[in-house]
């Protein structure tokens, strides 16, 4: 049953990244897709002796300061159901999804293989979402209009752009690291293709994309092998956009084109020169906001407390575009966190960020000294990959929903998992490697003190 659960999350993960918030909305108030998957983790729990006993302790300082983030949270949420109804659950989902890690470290501490049986599906994943997506964000620029499922209302694709860059960078990296095979110059221009038309709609697709490339780079110090084919294939997808229609308008102000892409990652940057007023407009409305939130709690009343989960903190700071509300978040999951609990529960948010990541570049130092480059591989690609969810969450609307939350959550309870499976001796070797569940090297023995 442990697997099952693990089959159906990468099912419903496959969906989130294809469909978006077209496949979340599958369900019935306030029970959707994530929920009914959740419910089946927490059905194992009760039914599975060996998942429960691997449910990680207090004691564990990584832990630890999960435990004190979803409990502050918690303290920062009931208070305000009774107020503010489902929208205080709605809001809590960004702590809530967090059970996704829970479960996930406790199914694979129980049945290990399903750890490099993950790495098998993602392969999958890296062989098939270049295509499909590409497909799909081509109907997007033509202007297409999916048709609306009638149990949601919701059409039946709706993606952001940002999304997609995260996956799409991800399955870079996979493949930098060759944890995905080899793979031909038609799919690596597939990909550069599709971010290239992600990357023209939004900044923050670009960044997403480029950060786990940027991991890779940096905690490696060198450039990837497959530099030479990425040139070609970026070569290709740029002379294939410019021949298809560089006047495509893929977003009011936007167009489709590589001097949108160069564009949308300059304005990042202050006083970088001639940037388009939709793309300043927009940056200048998010650093409004949070300047405002770090003002009412680094320099205010709301320091230790923050506004709670539940309140509409778009209409709440004054922040409603011309009388619409774009949405109930600041664009930023670190600016959410702050303005809904305060100095606190930033602080909380912070440690468990470094906490893990302090521990998954450790797992990898140790297993590159010793010379499993699969292992290393594995922990220098779930790193990247969450980095760049951690980079796009900060300048957009991303874990507050199931598309990045359950994503993300899952990923963060994928590496704990892997990180403790390595350390405690109870790790298996990947398949190709000689003997199936080998056991620890005498050099692994003598880095671990043996």
């Amino acid at each position: 049953m442990a697997t099952l659960f693990l089959k159906g999350l990468c099912v419903v993960l496959f969906c989130y990244a294809v469909l978006g918030r077209g496949f979340a909305y599958l369900g019935a108030p306030p029970v959707y897709v994530a929920e009914a998957v959740l419910a089946l983790g927490l059905l194992v729990l009760l039914v599975d002796a060996r998942v429960r006993r691997r449910l990680p302790s207090w004691s564990v300082t990584g832990w630890l300061s999960l435990y004190l983030l979803c409990g502050w949270a918690l303290l920062r949420t009931v208070p305000y159901i009774g107020v503010y109804g489902t929208d205080a659950l709605r809001d809590g989902v960004l702590w809530g999804y967090a059970s996704f890690s829970l479960l996930v470290f406790a199914v694979l501490k129980a049945y290990p293989t399903n750890l490099w049986r993950l790495v098998r599906w993602y392969r999958t994943f890296a062989r098939v979402y270049p295509p499909v997506i590409l497909i799909v964000l081509v109907a997007v620029a033509a202007g297409v209009t999916f048709p609306e499922l009638s149990l949601t209302g919701v059409p039946f694709i709706v993606l952001k752009p940002g999304d997609v860059g995260v996956h799409l960078g991800g399955i870079l990296l996979f493949w930098m690291l060759g944890l995905a095979g080899r793979r031909n110059l038609l799919w690596a221009s597939v990909v550069i293709m599709s971010f290239l038309i992600a990357g023209a709609m939004s900044r923050g697709a670009a960044l997403a994309f480029a950060t786990p490339a940027a991991t890779y780079v940096v905690v490696t110090r060198r450039l990837p092998g497959q530099m030479r084919a990425l040139l070609v294939a970026g070569g290709l997808a740029v002379l294939a956009l410019l021949i298809l229609n560089p006047s495509v308008e893929v977003r009011p102000g936007r167009w489709l084109a590589p001097r949108q892409v160069v564009l949308n990652i300059v304005s990042i940057f202050p006083e970088a020169g001639d940037r388009p007023d939709e793309l300043e407009g927009t940056k200048a409305w998010r650093l409004a906001w949070w300047a405002t939130i770090v003002q009412y709690t680094f320099g205010g009343d709301r320091f230790w407390t923050g506004k709670g989960f539940g309140v509409d903190l778009a209409e709440e700071d004054g922040f409603v575009l011309g009388g619409v509300r774009p949405n109930r978040y600041p664009h930023s999951v670190h600016m959410n966190l702050l303005a809904r609990t305060g100095v606190p529960g930033l602080l909380l948010w912070v440690s468990v960020l470094i906490i893990w990541a302090r521990a998954m570049l450790q797992c990898y130092a140790d297993s590159r000294r010793v010379g499993h480059q699969k292992w290393a591989a594995l922990f220098l690609f779930i790193f990247g990959y969450w980095a760049s969810f951690v980079v796009n969450a900060s300048f957009d609307v991303f874990l507050e929903g199931p598309m990045g939350g359950v994503w993300f959550w899952s990923l963060m309870g994928v590496g704990l998992a892997a990180t403790d499976l390595y350390r405690r001796r109870s790790w298996l070797e990947p398949p190709s490697s000689s003997g199936a569940a080998a056991g620890v090297s005498p050099q692994i023995e003598a880095l671990r003190g043996g």
